[in-house]
């Protein structure tokens, strides 16, 4: 069951303890020298107070949930409500260890979502928190170090990282490994590409491994595994995720650490080609060169100056196009 949560900065604690105290008729389940809060159970509400040299006032709202599948289905809310999610993953903050992301509102209220997993004998600082995560003044955890940092130097610390983007399909075996060769390929230190399924073969498909060796690819790094390698805890933080066949698109994805952009990108299954020999290596080198192409597209935006609307589109877009170059092909 989901809890509202309501964070205000003020000045003294002893006072405000008083007025709350007084006007929930319940005393606070926590108090430590610089922080207070009650669990109410009617209206249910997580209200918390925190003297921490901001300015008196509300500091941010928040949804509190009680388990990773509530935190799963909040975070497909924070993706459909829009706006820039900025995600602090495991932290600790508020007494508490949490994994969390925050969105601002139209308002420019600050929005947590999080889940408690523990407590903590310290206030906490942000510890766990991206990159990014620094310049989101508002964090009632922010490192006090970094709060004001320049816009330069967050500027170069984010570009110093690659985009992460993980291709799916079903079986992990052809489309979405020749994507992932693809893109390490033509986005060499600005990508760093993976790949996976939904339900995976387990092994490369011959036909692909044979055309990728034809066309020089290093073959050591590539394998066939699971899509949940990339939704566990400590997996790569993901900014990009596509589907590359219909199956994987039509499924209920993991929840991907890292929040990312998605969009469908599907391909013909040359794995399901018949014919001769010659004839199924056409299809993968057809599938090949329509991945090429729009990947090609992909690696040429300029990402970093395009605000989140506008890159989705051209995300779909991509797709769109090489469906209907697919189809004029096939007429």
């Amino acid at each position: 069951m989901k809890r509202m949560h309501v964070h205000v900065a003020v000045e003294n604690l002893p006072q405000p303890i008083g007025f709350y105290s007084a006007l929930f008729d319940a005393e606070p389940a926590v108090v430590k020298p610089d922080y207070a809060k009650w669990m109410l159970d009617d209206p249910r509400v997580n209200f918390a107070i925190s003297t921490r040299d901001r300015e008196p006032g509300l500091d941010h709202l928040g949804i509190q949930v009680e388990s990773q599948s509530e935190l799963r289905d909040v975070y497909a809310r924070l993706r459909k409500a829009g706006g820039a999610i900025v995600e602090q993953r495991q932290t600790t903050c508020c007494y508490a260890k949490s994994e969390k992301s925050w969105i601002d509102d139209p308002a420019g209220i600050s929005w947590e979502t999080f889940h408690t997993t523990g407590e903590s004998t310290d206030y906490g600082d942000g510890t766990g928190e991206r990159v990014a995560r620094v310049a989101h003044e508002k964090s009632c955890c922010a490192p006090k170090a970094a709060a004001n940092p320049q816009p330069a130097a967050i500027e170069a610390a984010v570009a110093e990282r690659p985009f992460n983007v993980l291709f799916l399909c079903t079986g992990n075996s052809a489309r979405s490994i020749m994507a992932e060769a693809i893109l390490n390929k033509l986005g060499a230190g600005k990508f760093r590409a993976f790949s996976a399924g939904s339900h995976p073969k387990g092994q490369m498909h011959p036909e692909t491994a044979r055309l990728l060796q034809s066309l020089g690819y290093d073959m050591s790094g590539f394998r066939s595994k699971s899509w949940n390698e990339f939704a566990k805890p400590g997996g790569p933080p993901l900014d990009f995720v596509f589907t590359v066949c219909d199956n994987a698109a039509g499924e209920t994805c993991p929840f991907w650490p890292g929040q990312p952009m998605t969009a469908h990108w599907g391909v013909h299954d040359p794995a399901a080609s018949t014919g001769n020999t010659a004839e199924v290596a056409l299809a993968f080198k057809d599938a090949y060169r329509m991945l090429n192409q729009r990947i090609g597209i992909f690696v040429s935006l300029p990402i970093r100056s395009l605000d989140k609307l506008s890159l989705q589109q051209k995300l779909k877009e991509i797709g769109r196009t090489e469906t209907a170059t697919a189809k004029s092909e096939t007429a």
